[in-house]
């Protein structure tokens, strides 16, 4: 069995869709090709759900733009699939069935998000879990609600473990991550690492939006970000970064796993063979081989992100002003649609909620805050001294 996956797909507009023949031909190939569907199917009367941050959507076309091209697995739990509620959920998976599409990873229950789903070709099998870091719209507490499957959940690592007892080869595939950096931060190398420990399953993640290296823990796979197989946003047409992202193949029968460079160049998607793009996968996986060098990156990055956004909006929130302020200073006024319907007291939640349960913007703040404590109190240990 040959089965394929590619990063977040999001298609606004269809008519700006363009895939090489080549590539085409190379999905097709396989017997099954799993996209992430980043963001629910629209439809005029779609309202969006209130939350932080900007809410994404695919087009009525885009699912099938995809099928065209040969993917017919759509993995659901990303932070964006909720964005318009439990009926654009509903009616998105609807249409992807339509068209052929078997999904994962959300549902109108915790019973169907935190499904497993078994792939099955002569006596060959392939197990994908779907799961997604605690964004908008995730189911938490199992409760039987709409929404999509929690990467932290234990009612996901039951459904692995139950799985790992079988025969096939587990995937999870995750969505989960820091946005827009090259290297992934250690609470999700620590967390992936511990699910191959725990399952031996394959782990491949998509989120950053960016390409991240990939390394093998105990001879199995981690691929930290895919990138964006194809999002088509007006201000990043020109963004080499945005534009370009890795395939994974993989051959059941051969127990081959592949890494495919793609990327979109004049408006169309094609295999990028460039050295610049291979040298760059080869530069961000040999960072990974470095965990000292990694964690001093993860000190780094924490302090950065404290001083230039979370601070402000911890300090303001604390000191209490007004709740406008933390707009203006930490999230730069991609709030504004939402602060038009939604009470100052229920932006001031909301915006809680966004930074405490996200898995990535808690670990990063806790991670500057223990630093700090710890120069304070001058703990260090550094026989040099």
């Amino acid at each position: 069995m040959k089965v394929v996956f590619c990063g977040d797909c999001v298609i606004h507009d269809p008519k700006l869709f363009s895939v090489s023949d080549r590539l085409c031909e190379f999905i097709q190939s396989h017997d099954y090709g799993v996209c992430n569907f980043e963001g629910p199917i629209r439809e005029d009367k779609s309202v969006p759900i209130i939350k932080a941050g900007s809410h994404i959507y695919n087009s009525q076309e885009a699912p099938g733009c995809l099928r065209r091209i040969g993917f017919n697995i759509a993995a659901l739990a990303n932070n964006h699939i909720m964005d318009y509620g439990r009926e654009s959920l509903l009616k998105t998976i609807k249409i992807l069935k339509e068209h052929g599409f078997e999904v994962c990873g959300a549902g109108n229950s915790a019973e169907e998000a935190y499904q497993p789903l078994v792939l099955e070709k002569g006596n060959e099998k392939v197990c994908i879990v779907n799961a997604a870091q605690a964004e908008f719209g995730v189911n938490k507490n199992n409760v039987c609600d709409a929404g999509y499957a929690w990467i932290n959940s234990p009612r996901l690592i039951q459904s692995i473990t139950e799985q790992s007892g079988k025969d096939g080869q587990i995937i999870v595939f995750a969505h989960c991550g820091l946005e827009g950096e090259s290297i992934p931060l250690p609470y999700w190398r620590d967390k992936y690492r511990s699910l191959v420990d725990l399952t031996g399953a394959i782990l491949i993640a998509s989120h950053p939006h960016i390409v991240q290296g990939f390394e093998h823990w105990k001879d199995v796979p981690i691929y930290y970000s895919l990138g964006n197989f194809y999002f088509d946003k007006e201000t990043k047409q020109n963004d080499k970064e945005w534009n370009r992202s890795l395939l994974i193949s993989m051959d059941t029968e051969t127990g081959e796993t592949k890494a495919i460079p793609v990327s979109m160049r004049m408006g169309v998607l094609d295999f990028d063979e460039t050295k610049e793009f291979q040298r760059t996968i080869e530069q961000r996986s040999a960072a990974l081989k470095d965990e000292e060098a990694w964690e001093r990156w993860a000190d780094q990055i924490s302090e950065k992100y404290w001083k230039e956004l979370y601070g402000d909006y911890y300090s303001r929130l604390i000191e209490g002003e007004r709740i406008y302020n933390i707009v203006r200073y930490c999230f730069q006024g991609i709030m504004k649609r939402i602060l038009k319907r939604q009470k100052p007291e229920e932006f001031r939640e909301t915006m809680l909620l966004h930074n405490l349960q996200i898995e990535t913007h808690k670990w990063i703040v806790e991670r500057y805050l223990y630093n700090n404590n710890r120069k304070i109190n001058d703990f260090s240990n550094n026989i040099n001294e």
